[in-house]
């Protein structure tokens, strides 16, 4: 059977090339996804049962924000480079939304490791659809209106 059949619409070819920049990002994903695993594997084996389940849960969300903050790193340079005729990008909405996405880590964090303990898992529920409301509609606040930009009214995505 040959490979092609078996990838249906795929045209991929065993003699293409990954374009340039694309190697080393693709190894430092999948490194970066190797080292987080065993970095949640020896937390919970060795250092979990000293603490909480709310700051053991708290240590899981900043371990994943950690590891999609250095992927982040390494792939927006090459997501920018591919960005079609380079157009203007809406930098001071992109920069708040990761400021916004930032401060709402934080405030989860900080809620799971330092005061969570003194609350019901109904009360900490609702702190965390809280901070998951104020953050997303912050974030949203941003970009209303974008849609209306220059760019969007040509018809091109940015």
């Amino acid at each position: 059977m040959n490979t092609s059949n078996m990838c249906g619409d795929w045209d991929f070819d065993s003699n293409d090339k990954w374009p340039e920049g694309c190697g080393w990002r693709g190894a430092a994903s999948v490194i970066s996804g190797v080292v987080w695993l065993c970095f949640n594997i020896i937390w919970l084996f060795f250092y979990a049962g000293d603490y909480t389940v709310w700051e053991n849960i708290g240590v899981f969300l900043l371990s994943i924000v950690a590891v999609l903050g250095f992927n982040a790193l390494a792939w927006v340079g090459y997501g920018l480079s591919m960005a079609k005729e380079h157009q203007e990008l809406p930098r001071y909405r992109i920069i708040g939304s990761m400021l916004v996405f930032g401060a709402g880590i934080v405030s989860l964090v900080t809620w799971l490791f330092f005061l969570a303990d003194g609350y019901n898992v109904y009360q900490n529920i609702a702190v965390l659809l809280v901070i998951v409301l104020l953050t997303l509609g912050s974030c949203a606040s941003l970009w209303i209106g974008y849609d209306k930009s220059k760019g969007c009214q040509q018809g091109r995505d940015i």
